[in-house]
C-alpha cells in the first residue's frame, strides 16, 4: 500500500522527525479501520521531496518529444544530460530506450525519424530500431 496520508506533516519545519513519524502513523490509524491497520507490517515514512536545484529537471527534458531526443548526436546527449542520472546509461542505451518508446508510440511520423538512424553502427540500437519500425508498420 502506498499513500500520501499525513504528508502535510512532512513539510512542517516546526516538527522534529519523530513528531512527523508519529503524526503520519496517527493519520493512517485514523483513516483506516483497525482490522486493516493490523494487517500492515510496517508504515514507512519518507522525507518530503527536496527543492534543491540538484533535483530539478534539467534542460526541459520533461517537455521534449521522443523524436527530437532520438535525433540528438552524442555530443548533444552529453551536454544536455550533464549532471543528470540519465547520463549513466550512456548514449547507445539512451537511443535504444527512445527507439522502444517510438515503437510503442503508434505515431506514424516516428517511422521517418527511426529511418534516419537505421544505419547506426551500434548493433543493439539498430536491432531496436528495426523492432520499432516493424511495430509501427503493423499499427499504421
Amino acid at each position: 500500500l502506498t499513500s500520501n496520508l499525513g504528508s502535510q506533516f512532512l513539510v512542517d519545519p516546526e516538527l522534529s522527525w519523530d513528531e512527523k513519524e508519529r503524526a503520519v502513523n496517527e493519520t493512517v490509524r485514523q483513516a483506516f479501520k483497525p482490522e486493516f491497520v493490523n494487517r500492515l507490517d510496517d508504515i514507512v515514512v519518507f522525507s518530503a521531496l527536496s527543492q534543491e536545484d540538484d533535483f530539478n529537471v534539467r534542460h526541459q527534458l520533461d517537455n521534449r518529444q521522443l523524436a527530437e531526443l532520438f535525433l540528438w548526436d552524442e555530443a548533444t546527449f552529453l551536454k544536455k544530460t550533464e549532471g543528470s542520472a540519465i547520463r549513466r546509461i550512456g548514449y547507445h542505451r539512451w537511443l535504444r530506450n527512445l527507439a522502444i518508446g517510438l515503437g510503442n508510440s503508434k505515431d506514424p511520423a516516428a517511422i521517418s525519424v527511426l529511418k534516419q538512424r537505421q544505419d547506426i553502427d551500434e548493433p543493439m540500437v539498430r536491432e531496436h530500431i528495426e523492432w520499432a519500425l516493424k511495430e509501427l508498420s503493423a499499427e499504421c
